[in-house]
């Protein structure tokens, strides 16, 4: 069925001949597996066998969600899931029939929240005997969650059998209710490094074959070096190597956001450096900076946030409403939107540095909002809280823009990524981050 599956509107569901022998394995391990065209995958694995299962998510595709019956998208469709176009936030699950006669199964998952208190989750309706059934999974920190090793949170699936909503509505929502049958645990395992994801991001289809963008990763540090060399002047960006931040309330929304503290260390040096570079001191930077410059190097160093009124856009950069950059410095020249009429949207200070705010719209249409620090100033080491900026986008933004109509009112934060933005080398360079972190705090 290849790659190409992602965006056919007939796919039919089918359960391979092992499966069909063996069944589905009653524990799985999932780990990230690539990105390959905008497209994430993720691998389900039985630790005690060689058995596998891919999950697909391709963006602006018919299918929201595609699960492989093996290791790769070569193997049989084994269910689909589409977003309901009716309720945005249900989905609609394409399941295989259970004999090979038997025709496709459609169930329907629907978002809800538990008792009121929003806590998410999704609750879906089989038929178990005589009866249907209701189940809902609930996000826990509970210790059936904990039980599972690494595990600090995760997914409950709760047998909720033939009760009424009103009986369902009376639950606590608590974890751990003494009378609740559990009868399936999803884990996040921060071993599996799911926390981040480190990734060379070289997307301009028109930069040059000679090119290149090359990625090491140090995660005791925690730390990531992107070695490129761009020496085609394409007057946009070639890459964008960054670091990407998941925790487990992402998406939020920005009424929900009491703060988002972001950390970083950062430094430019010239060439391949054997030793890798982790002197993030300005006299360094001084030096290096001088350069770059006369070999015309032209990038920055920054913070990239996405942002939507539907929570699952903000996952998928290319269809999200809002682009939010905050640059900590820049090397050379290079431009972002909005800077052509020099109109300064606003001063936000975060700490002891002060940015001038900038907004415009990319060739897609993306609301672009850019933070660049004032004079000029390069901030190599940043440790404050992010919220003053969101609250600017939440509150300001839409009295200061020719189309506020157009513009969420109350979007959802998605993506959230340190990286740099490569514009153009004459010769090797190496950009550095190091030290990174994001602790996020909702009310």
């Amino acid at each position: 069925m290849g790659n190409a599956s992602s965006k056919d509107s007939t796919l039919s569901p089918r359960i391979s001949e092992e499966t069909v022998s063996k069944g589905i394995p009653h524990k799985l391990s999932a780990s990230y597996a690539k990105r390959a065209s905008f497209t994430l995958q993720y691998l389900l694995s039985e630790p005690s066998s060689e058995r596998a299962f891919t999950v697909h998510i391709p963006p602006n595709a018919y299918y929201d969600v595609i699960l492989y019956d093996g290791p790769d998208a070569t193997y049989p469709v084994l269910a689909t899931a589409k977003r309901n176009s009716k309720w945005k936030e249900d989905f609609r699950i394409i399941l295989p029939g259970l004999t090979e006669d038997a025709e496709t199964r459609e169930e329907l998952l629907r978002r809800t929240t538990i008792n009121n208190k929003m806590k998410e989750g999704y609750w879906f309706g089989i038929q178990i005997g005589d009866g249907p059934e209701r189940f809902e999974w609930r996000a826990s920190r509970g210790k059936q969650v904990k039980s599972i090793d690494g595990s600090s949170w995760g997914w409950k699936l709760v047998r909720l059998g033939g009760r009424s909503e009103e009986d369902i509505g009376q639950e606590d929502g608590e974890d751990d209710q003494v009378n609740e049958e559990i009868v399936a645990i999803f884990g996040c395992d921060k071993s599996l490094g799911l926390n981040k994801i480190d990734y060379p991001n070289a997307w301009n289809k028109k930069s040059p074959k000679n090119g290149f963008v090359c990625l090491k990763v140090d995660n005791s540090t925690p730390a990531f070096d992107a070695t490129w060399n761009w020496d085609k002047n394409i007057e946009d960006v070639h890459s964008f190597p960054y670091v990407r931040f998941n925790h487990e309330d992402l998406p939020m929304r920005l009424s929900d956001l009491e703060s988002i503290r972001l950390s970083t260390d950062w430094i430019y040096t010239p060439g391949s450096p054997s030793k890798l570079p982790r002197d993030f001191s300005n006299s360094v930077w001084a030096s290096n900076k001088a350069k770059l410059e006369s070999e015309g190097v032209q990038a920055n160093a920054a913070w990239d946030f996405f942002l939507d009124d539907d929570r699952n856009r903000t996952l998928y950069p290319q269809v999200a409403a809002i682009e939010f950059m905050v640059w900590l410095g820049r090397v050379g020249d290079p431009w972002w939107l909005g800077r052509e009429n020099n109109t300064i949207l606003s001063n936000v200070t975060l700490g002891e540095t002060e940015f001038s705010l900038f907004y415009g719209r990319n060739l897609g249409g993306t609301h672009v909002f850019t933070a660049v620090t004032r004079d000029s100033q390069d901030v190599l080491s940043f440790n404050e809280d992010f919220y003053p900026l969101f609250e600017y986008i939440l509150e300001q933004a839409h009295k200061h823009i020719d189309t506020p109509n157009d513009l969420p009112k109350d979007p959802w934060l998605g993506i959230v990524e340190f990286g740099t933005e490569t514009w153009l080398s004459d010769g090797n360079v190496t950009f550095t981050a190091a030290n990174f972190g994001m602790n996020l705090r909702g009310m």
